[in-house]
């Protein structure tokens, strides 16, 4: 088929499905009990027949959903709805709304994250694409999954981590001066050593491979591109289904069974390597002690590798994006910089020429350096790796929504962007001001933090951590108190912070990344002065950039310029410790 008739069967398609689907939309009514206003009622964008407001979501260069979710909230409010293909959304940004969707009970997650499953396998579901709390699956490999990520297991991945990020130092630290890198492509490599060699024993050469292709990363930031567009065009499922000689859905399911054959053959390795210890903790160990809750028997390979495939994921891609996005944030900024240099300086992490060689950091060492934890924390509130934020479905005939009637089975999307984003909590929310999180206010108690040396509160432990002493018993970490409608309500600007998400199904690994991320830019920063190449267009250029995949992203790269500090003397064997448990 040549492009002309391609095209020509994709709008043929695009329309008749468009046009039912408004067609369909018409019917829908809903009648508000007592006071609650009706749902046709609550405000909305401008539409388009028969697309609803799709072509506003899909316009431009690249994908910046979050962007437009959040103009259309600063012109509508904090509660408003949109319209894909006849199919209605609610988005929330009131911090007094959101308990009733993602607090307990909340409600149920939305179909949506069923277009997710592609990530892993085409056909069975993981946790990440389990909807309900209440899911024997979901609470099975939950509670098990949890085990991976308390204290002692965090601080295991230490000596990994910081392995891979020096390993990465010593490979920047041999390109010619002035050469630009690809700064999302070099943390992806990091914490994908990481994860595969830490979490899962399996050995990884990614950082080694500096400066060459490696198929599965590759693969993977194209699967995320295209799982977002599914997300936001329900079109693209359709053509992906519907019209699958197509060259574009050829590619997407060779890029797939790519990651597939990856999977399987991580599966194989594993299984053939040894058995699972009693004591094992490790992300492979925890996934083998999952239990079915049907059959009462762990799970059959078919539906380990799923699950396996989105701990991989999950690891990989969010500590990977904070760490890159980070980095240029600090970059753009120079007085930030300047004062991260000062601040690891004092800790002995900065190499001068009266300081050759750093030491390596110790994992106390990243309680005593709050300046850098309120960049990441400024980081993750002005482009969170979950822009978007968290969708649910209503279940009830009529739910009430900030004072609406909102008819079942209606997404609804708590726009974590939107509230990072707002005015209302935050002072000049537009600008990168890590010095926010560093006064006693309510934005500086947010929900998580570095895991500590060993959980006593005295020392920075437990207070500082977050993690209960359940979780350093292996039990799922207690989830902090986030949002209770009467205490969190007067807290606005605490509850208007939640990157990696909140509630009952908040994000596994967070602890796991608020280790990784510090301790890799601390290393780093400690040995380079990291720019911006001339090719971003400033920290404007970069923000500009931004686009969603299944993490926020720089579309086309983030391209930096990492210079050594005057004196350095780069540890040409620091990687070695990592490679010699191989």
């Amino acid at each position: 088929m040549d492009v002309s008739a391609e095209k020509m069967v994709w709008a043929l398609l695009v329309l008749a499905v468009g046009a039912a689907c408004w067609t369909a939309s018409r019917w829908r009514r809903t009648k508000a009990p007592g006071s609650l206003k009706p749902f046709s009622a609550m405000p909305a964008p401008p539409q388009t027949f028969p697309f609803g407001n799709l072509p506003d979501l899909t316009k431009g260069k690249r994908l910046q959903f979050h962007l437009v979710l959040h103009n259309w909230a600063l012109q509508l409010g904090p509660v408003f709805r949109y319209n894909v293909l006849g199919s209605w959304k609610v988005v929330v940004l009131d911090p007094a709304v959101l308990p009733a969707i993602i607090g307990r009970p909340g409600l149920p997650k939305s179909k949506m994250y069923k277009k997710f499953r592609e990530l892993c396998a085409w056909s069975d579901d993981f946790l990440f694409t389990r909807l309900d709390v209440h899911d024997a699956h979901w609470k099975s490999s939950r509670k098990t999954l949890a085990r991976a990520f308390s204290a002692d297991e965090i601080r295991k991945k230490f000596g990994a981590t910081t392995d891979a990020a020096l390993e990465l130092a010593t490979k920047l630290s041999a390109l010619p001066p002035g050469t630009a890198v690809e700064a999302q492509d070099a943390m992806h490599r990091v914490t994908m050593d990481v994860t595969l060699t830490a979490g899962f024993g399996i050995p990884s050469n990614a950082v080694a491979l500096f400066g060459r292709p490696v198929p599965v990363l590759e693969a993977l930031h194209y699967v995320y591109k295209q799982s977002s567009l599914r997300v936001t065009n329900p079109l693209v499922c359709l053509y992906e289904r519907w019209l699958p000689f197509l060259p574009a859905a050829r590619e997407n399911r060779r890029r797939h069974f790519h990651l597939y054959k990856m999977y399987e053959d991580m599966y194989d390795q594993l299984e053939a390597k040894w058995p699972v210890a009693e004591d094992d903790n490790s992300m492979w160990g925890c996934l083998k002690r999952i239990e079915d809750p049907v059959t009462g028997k762990p799970l059959s390979r078919a539906q380990l590798v799923p699950e396996m495939a989105g701990i991989f994921l999950g690891a990989l891609d969010t500590t990977g994006q904070t760490c890159a996005i980070t980095l240029g944030l600090i970059a753009g900024h120079p007085e930030v910089q300047r004062r991260l240099a000062e601040e690891l300086g004092t800790r002995g992490l900065l190499a001068t020429p009266a300081n050759p060689v750093p030491r390596r950091p110790e994992p106390e060492d990243l309680a005593a350096l709050p300046y850098l934890e309120a960049v990441l924390r400024e980081s993750l509130r002005l482009l969170p790796v979950s822009a978007v934020g968290m969708q649910r479905a209503t279940a009830a005939p009529v739910t009430d929504l900030g004072g609406y009637a909102v008819p079942a089975n209606t997404d609804v999307l708590a726009f974590v962007y939107g509230l990072q984003h707002s005015s209302k909590y935050w002072d000049a929310p537009e600008a990168f001001r890590p010095e926010r999180w560093l006064t006693p206010a309510p934005a500086s108690k947010a929900r998580f933090n570095f895991p500590a040396t060993n959980g006593k509160a005295e020392d920075g432990g437990a207070a500082r951590s977050n993690l209960s002493n359940a979780s350093r018993s292996g039990a799922e970490p207690r989830a902090t108190k986030w949002m209770s409608a009467a205490a969190d309500a007067q807290d606005g600007r605490k509850a208007a912070f939640l990157p990696f998400s909140g509630g009952p199904m908040d994000c596994l690994g967070q602890r796991l990344a608020m280790m990784e991320a510090p301790l890799i830019l601390a290393i780093l920063l400690g040995r380079f002065e990291a720019e911006l190449d001339e090719s971003m267009g400033g920290v404007e250029g970069m923000l500009a950039r931004q686009c969603n995949t299944f993490t926020i992203a720089i579309d086309q790269g983030l391209h930096m310029k990492f210079k050594p500090r005057a004196g350095w003397l780069p540890e040409p064997a620091a990687h070695q410790g990592l490679r010699s448990k191989e």
